[in-house]
């Protein structure tokens, strides 16, 4: 399943498409937002139950929707009416859905005073936020306030482990919007209560941390993954014990070749086999590269979009315990960036790896509906946070183990996807490439 907005600079609508196994359906537009404003950067995540629950920004606000996979989401009507979850929180908002099926979301949402920021009000100077619910999206809790700085937080993600523990990562700008630093925080009961935050760039020299992203792997590890503002820099951390204790800082130097800015996503399959993502170049010719990490570096290394023009923002997912499903968007060719009316593409791409096969489990039925999401708790007047204890970041050296078929290329190709991605890009999708 996937989502995009329309083709718009900023994008009007929502539109879905979602691959059966020989094809990609047409693009159907599903959901609009409230009174006309800009529907982007949608975020989606699926239930065990079958709900698919979707999150966006409106420019201003953050919405939110679901529907049943079993009741046709490629049709607007199968979407419930959009929520508010924040009516002035902009950015790219961030969803995930744990073990439990609870739904948990992140943003970036103004503090009650606007702070000072070398000197002056700065009133762009936002925090990212946290709600989440325990109902399959119908009540949401009150917004808690993760980031706590004076800086410009931004780019929040999210991820969920198998014991439940939610991580959050973002980055932190200065008052010139640039990138300096990142932060990290963790919630051990569900969202209820957060560690302070985690200032991931304290480590790095010079501290111009940028693009911080945090992932999992297999037994709860989590992995964060970041690089330099506008520098060469690509570093990776994980953490063994779901958070508490953080691994030295492990520099990617075979990637730091490539040069360029552009963040960097990874995934596991079934036997912890880690797979990366980023976007590297000279911004009017980036190109998507992927990679295997194994033995403390990156194998297979490639240029897997190798196209003519810039290529962006890939986002990977696992299904099925050996499939790594990879999107991203490029500009047309001979057309402008989207900066300037320019048009762009999705494009889509598979890597069937060594891992054993898990056949999906089939859906359950669809239970009847009962109640329809109401109105959320507004996020304008955040609550103090009652945060537990901070963890604690020794280094240690030790590498993460790993079970991987040295021998397994990365030789990406075009087929089916179950898994669930959300997009953060615009553009038209393409059902086929290479």
């Amino acid at each position: 399943h996937h989502v995009q907005p329309s083709l718009t600079v900023g994008g009007d609508a929502i539109y879905y498409t979602m691959w059966n196994g020989r094809a990609w359906s047409e693009p159907n537009d599903i959901l609009v937002s409230p009174q006309g404003a800009v529907a982007d950067l949608p975020a989606i995540a699926a239930d065990s139950q079958g709900r698919l629950h979707m999150v966006w920004e409106a420019q201003p606000g953050i919405y939110y929707s679901q529907a049943w996979i079993q009741d046709s989401p490629w049709l607007s009507t199968a979407w419930s009416p959009p929520v508010v979850i924040s009516r002035v929180g902009r950015g790219r908002a961030d969803i995930a859905v744990g073990s439990d099926d609870a739904v948990h979301i992140v943003w970036v949402d103004p503090p009650v005073d606007v702070p000072v920021l070398d000197g002056e009000l700065c009133p762009d100077c936002w925090d990212v936020h946290y709600t989440g619910s325990s109902d399959g999206g119908q009540t949401w809790s009150s917004p808690e306030n993760l980031s706590n700085s004076p800086q410009r937080a931004a780019y929040p993600f999210l991820a969920v482990d198998g014991q439940g523990v939610i991580h959050a990562a973002w980055d932190e700008h200065n008052a010139a919007d640039q990138a300096i630093t990142g932060g990290y925080s963790r919630s051990l009961d569900g969202g209820k209560t957060w560690s302070e935050a985690w200032d991931v760039g304290r480590d790095v020299a010079p501290e111009t941390l940028a693009g911080l992203y945090v992932g999992l792997g297999a037994n709860d590890h989590v992995f964060v993954t970041w690089q330099l503002w506008h520098a060469p820099g690509f570093f990776l951390r994980w953490s063994e014990d779901r958070g508490e204790t953080w691994s030295s800082i492990v520099q990617l130097s075979q990637v730091d070749e490539l040069g360029g800015y552009g963040r960097l996503e990874t995934t596991v399959d079934g036997v912890d086999n880690m797979y990366l993502a980023f976007a590297s170049g000279p911004y009017e010719n980036k190109e998507i590269y992927t990679g295997l990490w194994a033995g403390g570096d990156w194998l297979h290394l490639s240029n897997l979009s190798n196209s003519e023009v810039h290529s962006q923002r890939p986002r990977l997912a696992v299904s099925e315990g050996n499939v790594v499903h990879l999107v991203w968007f490029e500009h047309t060719l001979g057309q402008g960036t989207i900066h300037n009316e320019g048009n762009m593409e999705i494009w889509y791409s598979r890597l069937e790896t060594g891992a054993q096969h898990q056949p999906p489990r089939p859906l359950p039925s669809r239970p009847p509906l009962t109640t329809t999401p109401g109105p959320v708790p507004q996020a304008t007047v955040t609550p103090e946070l009652t945060a537990t204890q901070a963890p604690t970041f020794p280094l240690t050296g030790d590498a993460p183990r790993s079970s991987v078929d040295t021998t397994v290329a990365l030789t990406i190709g075009m087929a089916a996807t179950l898994g669930i991605m959300g997009l953060v890009l615009g553009g038209r999708l393409l059902s086929s490439r290479r």
